[in-house]
């Protein structure tokens, strides 16, 4: 059944507030020894959406709504006195579909989105006619390292220093900070 546009924007608010996207890049030449690489990339790149939370309830509506796949891991340490968190996530072209159906309704993390989109298009389907085997092209690799580059760049931008300045001016009451609608 598909989600209704209600269920999008509760999930894209969850998403928006306490969810993460990630591009992940792994060096892979520890887990392949001996094996040869087209162009010497040994680099691989991949989509990963998450959220946790420590009551079970919003990760279990998130995953009734679109689907990806859920965990439970217990705390140990010196948060031991909570049970553990409940984690949703989902990869790859999941990841973008997800994305794709939440775009509409993010607020905070709408740029990423596009980003992470524009990644997975990119990169090489399941029945390519290339095939994985044959690794990247250096275009590839460039797209796929200025996507990484630019997902960093988009988490860390409330960290400029001009953003900070206009944080400090709102919190004292001075600016009031616009919200897209």
């Amino acid at each position: 059944m598909r989600p209704t546009k209600p269920e999008l924007a509760y999930c894209a608010g969850l998403f928006d507030g306490e969810g993460c996207i990630i591009l992940q890049r792994h060096d892979i030449s520890k887990w392949t020894r001996g094996a040869t690489f087209v162009r010497g990339r040994r680099i691989r790149f991949a989509l990963f959406l998450q959220l946790k939370q420590v009551r079970p309830e919003p990760v279990q509506f998130m995953h009734a709504v679109l689907g990806g796949r859920l965990g439970f891991r217990p705390r140990s340490g010196k948060q031991s006195h909570y049970a553990g968190e409940w984690i949703w996530y989902s990869h790859s072209g999941g990841a973008a579909r997800i994305l794709r159906a939440l775009r509409p309704y993010l607020r905070l993390k709408g740029e990423q989105a596009d980003v992470a989109i524009r990644f997975q298009k990119g990169k090489l389907s399941m029945d390519s006619p290339r095939g994985f085997k044959l690794g990247i092209t250096d275009e590839e690799y460039a797209a796929r390292e200025a996507a990484f580059e630019e997902l960093v760049r988009l988490k860390h931008c409330h960290n400029d220093p001009i953003t900070q300045a206009e944080y400090r001016r709102a919190g004292a009451g001075g600016v009031t900070i616009p919200v897209r609608v």
